[in-house]
Formats: C-alpha cells, sequence, structure tokens
C-alpha cells in the first residue's frame, strides 16, 4: 500500500472516530393503542378481590368492545379489573380517555407510571391519576375531605392499612366542578426537572413539581364496573430525571448542571480543533509525495 493510501485512511479514521465518542441521548420510546382492532394485543388483563390482605388476583373480565377497553357494568366491589402495559417512560407525555360512571368504591385510577409488576398492587409506587367520582368525607382514611374530581397522586411503595397519608401524597386536585361523568381526555405532561401538567379536555387543570420517582415498568388501568379506557399514547424517554443540585452556602444562586445553549462539550470542541489541524498536515504531507 503507498503512502498516499495510508494516509488517506488516517485521515478518515481520524474524522470519524470522534463521531462515535460523542455522548448518545436518552433513547425515545413510544405506544400507543386506541383499541380500534378490538383485541388488547400488549396488555396483561386481570383482577383482584380487594379485601384480602394482600389482595387475591383473579382472572378478571375487562373485554375490547366497540374499540374500547371496557369493565362490565355488573362488576362490584370487592371485585377490581386491572389492565397492564409495558411501559418505561418517566419523562414525556402521557395521553388518554377515561369513561366515569359512578362506581360502588367511588374509584377509578390510571397508574400512567409505575413499578414492577411482582410488587402491585399491594406494594405501589409511581403516579396515579386517580378519578373520584363522588364526595368523600373521609377520603381512604385519610381524614380528608374531598367532593368528585380528578387527582394527580404519587404512591409511595409500601402498604399500611393504617397510615394512608404514607401510602400516597396528593401532588394536585380538580375538584367541585360538577358532574364529572362520561367521557374526558387526559394530556399529562412531565419535564425533565420533575415539572408536571395535567390537561383535561384540553384545558390545564392541574400543575405540581414532584421528582421523587424516576423510573417506570408499567402502565396500569384500574376499575370496578363501568369505566372504560381508550386512545392511549406514551412518548418520552426513560429516567433519571435532571435535577438541580443547591449551593447550601448563604446568599447562594442555586446551581444547574444543565448545559447553556452555547456551551460545548470539551470531547466535541477538541476534535473540532483537533481534525482541521490533522486534515491540513495530511493533504500536505500527500501533496509533497506526489512532489
Amino acid at each position: 500500500m503507498s503512502l498516499q493510501s495510508r494516509l488517506t485512511i488516517a485521515l478518515l479514521v481520524m474524522l470519524v472516530t470522534p463521531l462515535y465518542s460523542m455522548p448518545v441521548s436518552a433513547q425515545d420510546i413510544s405506544w400507543s393503542d386506541n383499541f380500534d382492532d378490538e383485541n388488547a394485543d400488549g396488555w396483561v388483563l386481570s383482577g383482584y378481590h380487594w379485601n384480602e390482605t394482600p389482595p387475591n388476583p383473579w382472572e378478571g373480565n375487562l373485554s375490547v368492545d366497540d374499540g374500547v377497553l371496557k369493565s362490565p357494568d355488573d362488576l362490584a366491589e370487592p371485585y377490581w379489573n386491572l389492565a397492564s402495559h409495558e411501559n418505561e417512560v418517566s419523562i414525556g407525555t402521557w395521553s388518554f380517555d377515561i369513561y366515569v360512571v359512578d362506581t360502588s368504591g367511588g374509584h377509578i385510577h390510571v397508574y400512567f407510571m409505575t413499578d414492577d409488576w411482582s410488587r402491585f398492587p399491594t406494594y405501589i409506587y409511581g403516579y396515579d391519576l386517580f378519578v373520584v367520582t363522588r364526595y368523600f368525607p373521609d377520603l381512604m382514611g385519610t381524614g380528608i375531605e374531598y367532593s368528585a374530581g380528578f387527582f394527580l397522586l404519587r404512591r409511595n411503595g409500601h402498604y399500611d392499612a393504617w397510615d394512608n397519608l404514607g401510602r400516597w401524597r396528593v401532588l394536585a386536585n380538580y375538584t367541585g366542578h360538577g358532574d364529572i361523568y362520561g367521557w374526558h381526555s387526559f394530556d399529562i405532561t412531565r419535564s425533565a426537572d420533575g415539572m408536571w401538567n395535567v390537561y383535561i379536555n384540553d384545558t390545564l387543570c392541574m400543575t405540581a413539581a414532584d421528582d421523587a420517582v424516576e423510573y417506570s415498568s408499567y402502565f396500569r388501568f384500574i376499575c370496578e364496573g363501568g369505566p372504560a379506557l381508550d386512545n392511549v399514547g406514551v412518548s418520552g424517554i426513560p429516567g433519571p430525571l435532571t435535577k438541580t443540585p443547591t449551593d447550601t452556602t448563604p446568599d447562594s444562586t442555586p446551581t444547574t448542571s444543565e448545559p447553556t445553549p452555547l456551551q460545548i462539550p470539551l470531547e466535541i470542541l477538541a476534535a473540532a480543533i483537533a481534525i482541521p489541524v490533522v486534515a491540513v498536515v495530511l493533504i500536505v504531507a500527500i501533496r509533497r509525495r506526489r512532489g
């Protein structure tokens, strides 16, 4: 092989190598299901018997009918239906439609971001769009009074029948706005720094800040008799979140690890400087060889 050929190959290697060493961003994830194909492929359909500790699983009776995933009207407590779909998105957008009815227990849950299957439903760790279908003077044994509406909850990953407040935390709520029955569309967004927005029927109704849970394994829908789920769409990236470190010294200004638009990683800057220099040297060498 001639010197010219060897120098040409060396130049190509130097040009390409820095590109492979650049950091790669998290992989985008996107999945959806509108059930128009009249099946629940990709979902695990099951259920559980709630008045046992831990809850006793049963086969469930959710089904796809007329393009929606529906729970039969005659299902009542303590039986609940459960639909689960794998989901690793923890930063992004979760969209879905829910048909709300007055269930016997008054609860509908969309655990759009939760942990592994083996811990569910006794130990729930993640986030929950919680639909309360009627007035509760003492919601879930917490001593908190709520009217019918929608709640964004963080589930804290432990079960204690005497410590409901420790089991979950209300991040935001949208209540006291009259009849909530019928179809509602939800779009939930979460930024990389843990800021939440919840849109109901295209209107921003709830905002919150919470970065406690950074990873997800499943999207889950839980209900009694009557509710339905449709038009599920999820897009985004897995965790972790980008948390902002804070200087604890007096009169300090919080600092952030986020690069500004004008900042360039040192590796890329070095490559940008080195590549033209190497190219010039090699080209001069090749020309001298030709002469």
